[in-house]
This record gives C-alpha cells, sequence and structure tokens, in this order.
C-alpha cells in the first residue's frame, strides 16, 4: 500500500431503475495509474467483495469509469476499485449505489358490484421502492375523506352506504421518493333491487300498499309509485304520498273503480 496517489471516487447517490451510468475514480498523483479494477458488494464490506469483469451489464471494469447498463434493483450495495501504480495500490472509500424504482401499481378488486347501501373497498398494491404516498380518484378526480368516504390517501378506501352515485372508476395515484405512477382502475357497480309489495288492503274507498325496503336507512323521498292500464306499460309516475320509516313504508290510492297496475322505482 502507498500513499503517493490522491484518489478521488465521484459516485452518484441514487439512480433510477433502468437507465444506464457510471461511477468515476479521478487519480492524481506523483506517477500515473497502471491499472484499474472495479468490485461489488451488497454490504460494505470489501474483504468479501466481487471482482467485476465486463459483461452486457458492467463495462469498464478495469478502466477509471464503470460503467452500469439498464440499472436494476439488484445493482444497490457497495463499489470499490483498485487503482495501481509503480509504487504500489490503494483502494478508496466505497461508493454507494442506491437503486429507485418507480411506484407500480393495482387496484383490486378490478370489478365489483355491491348491493345498495352496502360498503364497498378497494385495494391498491404498490410495488417498487417505499415509502409510498396515497391518492384516490374517482373517475380521475382527487376524492376527499367525508360523507360515505374514507382512506382516500391510504391504499384501502372505504365506501359505505353506497348508492348509484358511487358507481364509478376509482384509481389511485402511488408515489414515491423517485416520482409516481397511475394504478389500474377498480369499477363499482351498484345493484338496487327494487321493493316488491307485500300486502295489500282496501279500507274506506282507499287501497293501501305495503312493503319493505331492503335498505333501513331508506325514507318515504325513496319512492315513486308508478302506474299502468296493462302490465306491460307503458308506466307513468304518480304523485303518491308515502309513509313509514325503519325499512318499512306504505302509500295509500284512492280506488276509482278501474284496472290499475302499479310498481315502485328506487330513487337513487
Amino acid at each position: 500500500m502507498w500513499s503517493g496517489l490522491k484518489l478521488s471516487l465521484a459516485p452518484p447517490t441514487k439512480y433510477d431503475a433502468g437507465v444506464t451510468s457510471n461511477l468515476l475514480v479521478v487519480a492524481a498523483g506523483p506517477s500515473a495509474p497502471t491499472a484499474y479494477q472495479w468490485y461489488f458488494n451488497t454490504v460494505s464490506n470489501f474483504t468479501t467483495a466481487t471482482k467485476l469483469t465486463n459483461t452486457a451489464h458492467y463495462a469498464g471494469v478495469t478502466t477509471n469509469s464503470l460503467f452500469l447498463t439498464n440499472i436494476a434493483a439488484g445493482d444497490a450495495g457497495f463499489y470499490w476499485v483498485a487503482v495501481t501504480n509503480a509504487a504500489g495500490f490503494v483502494i478508496p472509500q466505497a461508493a454507494a449505489l442506491t437503486v429507485i424504482s418507480l411506484p407500480g401499481a393495482v387496484v383490486a378488486p378490478a370489478t365489483q358490484t355491491n348491493l345498495w347501501g352496502s360498503t364497498a373497498t378497494f385495494t391498491v398494491s404498490a410495488a417498487g421502492t417505499a415509502p409510498f404516498t396515497y391518492q384516490w380518484k374517482k373517475n380521475g378526480v382527487d376524492l376527499s375523506n367525508g360523507n360515505n368516504v374514507s382512506g382516500v390517501t391510504s391504499n384501502v378506501l372505504t365506501l359505505s352506504r353506497i348508492t348509484a352515485s358511487d358507481a364509478a372508476s376509482y384509481t389511485a395515484g402511488v408515489t414515491n421518493s423517485d416520482g409516481g405512477t397511475l394504478s389500474s382502475a377498480g369499477v363499482l357497480t351498484v345493484f338496487t333491487p327494487p321493493p316488491a309489495f307485500a300486502t295489500s288492503s282496501v279500507s274506506g274507498g282507499n287501497l293501501t300498499l305495503s312493503f319493505t325496503s331492503t335498505n333501513s336507512f331508506d325514507t318515504t323521498n325513496a319512492f315513486i309509485l308508478q302506474s299502468a292500464p296493462v302490465v306491460t306499460g307503458p308506466y307513468a309516475n304518480t304523485s303518491a304520498f308515502f309513509t313509514g320509516s325503519n325499512g318499512s313504508f306504505q302509500v295509500i290510492l284512492p280506488l276509482t273503480g278501474n284496472s290499475m297496475f302499479y310498481r315502485l322505482r328506487h330513487v337513487d
């Protein structure tokens, strides 16, 4: 070992995965270098480092510039170069290389059909260099927590008490220290089963139709009664008034003496 050669190693601190770049050593002293040899280890221990050879991935392993092509996560670690001249050889401090990968993100499930009033969740799985930050979007527009939406900046989006207005395409913007990406989409379809009349009764010239809603938080404003003179329609909205709560409702109609068919429509 000798001290006649002054070395300066110029490493990067980090590289994006997939790029090509180099580590450079600059040598100055009374006698010019006659040989170089690069080494690599995933830990900061030169004694167990691997002596590099020129390949499709490495170039310049016996020069003052080591080139790495298509940098990948496995290239993260420590690099040394042994420099030799007439007086001997010296090995400078290692260059530490960090590889940063842009996140990849997939939302699951890709599609789901949920009952009106139930809870729907979407989960985004991110790959790449952690930590990640998240921002969920509905049809491309950033969501905010509130009403029936929660988890908009986490990896799990929760939609509670869903209605037809929640049917949409949901994506997550995922970001790490190297940049961001938009996930695949999860599509939510909301199924609203129409309630069916359970009982009917006639009293005082009025017809009372009773039914039970599948959604316990429905109000009387959640329904429209439609009528038609024949079962095949066409059906038209009526001005019938609904009463009831907690999932049980009634509608009272005056008897006209004409045959009439009725059906319920849920207002989402």
